[in-house]
């Protein structure tokens, strides 16, 4: 999948930068969905970081948000479409990164002796083939579950999954 780039965040991109990043949540279903977007522009973000990594069959991300006010819900088995960019002349513009799912939610409070304490939700996501990996897939007939009927024959990944 090649991935497109908007002019604008090209160009921006030789300049001073202020970045952005698009995290939307969205259910299975398509509904509901929660914005925990960062927006270089405004101080109410809840994204306080992240860390991506996108590797060769394999991408996994931690996301960490603020979540003072108790706000953010269960997230576990969302997906997000995230979309790195920055603020550009035309407003905010991302070119986006493969879709993650959010594997485990973890909440984790404190804050240093004196001051107030802090909430945050720690999300944990997994890629597609991560995902893959988990899911046991037995083709055939038992026991050594083989492809006797030639039904995977020439057959790509993408194609025995659908």
């Amino acid at each position: 999948m090649a991935r497109g780039i908007h002019d604008d965040l090209l160009a921006k991109q030789s300049t001073d930068i202020q970045p952005a990043i698009e995290a939307v949540f969205t259910h299975r279903t398509g509904s509901p969905t929660y914005d925990y977007s960062f927006d270089p522009t405004v101080t109410t973000n809840r994204l306080q970081l992240i860390e991506h990594h996108e590797e060769p069959y394999d991408d996994f991300a931690t996301i960490v948000l603020r979540n003072n006010d108790l706000a953010v819900p269960d997230l576990t088995g969302y997906y997000v479409n995230l979309g790195y960019g920055a603020n550009t002349a035309s407003g905010l513009r991302y070119s986006t990164v493969p879709r993650l799912w959010v594997k485990k939610l973890t909440s984790l409070s404190g804050a240093v002796k004196g001051s107030r304490a802090d909430l945050k939700s720690i999300l944990q996501l997994d890629g597609v083939w991560r995902l893959l990996k988990e899911q046991d897939v037995m083709i055939g007939n038992p026991p050594f579950y083989q492809d006797e009927g030639g039904l995977l024959t020439g057959k790509t990944v993408y194609g025995i999954l659908e």
